[in-house]
């Protein structure tokens, strides 16, 4: 058989050109499912993980567990005084920017939480410990009374 020569090839033609819909094929609606399952995860992380509030109040709650963790172990009833009162007044600066809490001290202070706190467990009840025994070089405090009393007002 004879080798074929250059006047028997032919020339070459490219294929059709196509809508961009029908390139896509069954993809588009696995494309468009995607797109829209990402647009919810992106406003549902922005909307419960990036709000400050949130944030600061899982950071609150976290040091709380610390503070309580570090007086279970070593017993210090005045650091750990030192430490839920240095918690609440951060939190109370965080939330109430204007209520000027600085000068706030002893049963003003106390006032202050109770009245924000909806209740009177602070100047009237194991609370009452935080206006003096975190100036004080020893105390005693009961410790989960108080620990539940502070998240009760973090969380409220």
């Amino acid at each position: 058989m004879p080798a074929p020569g250059i006047e028997q090839l032919r020339d070459i033609h490219p294929p059709p050109l196509m809508a961009a819909w029908e390139a896509l094929g069954a993809w588009s609606p696995l494309l468009l499912a995607g797109l829209a399952a990402a647009g919810v995860a992106w406003w549902l992380l922005r909307r419960h993980r990036c709000r400050p509030s949130v944030v600061a109040r899982r950071l609150t709650l976290a040091q709380l567990r610390a503070a309580q963790e570090r007086h279970a172990r070593d017993g210090d009833a005045v650091r750990y005084a030192r430490e839920l009162d240095a918690l609440l007044r951060r939190e109370a600066l965080r939330r109430y920017p204007d209520a000027n809490l600085r000068r706030l001290t002893g049963d003003d202070w106390l006032a202050f939480l109770d009245r924000t706190g909806g209740t009177d467990a602070f100047f009237c009840g194991p609370g009452r410990c935080l206006a003096t025994l975190p100036y004080q070089r020893d105390g005693r405090l009961e410790s989960a009374a108080v620990a539940a009393l502070v998240a009760r007002w973090l969380a409220h």
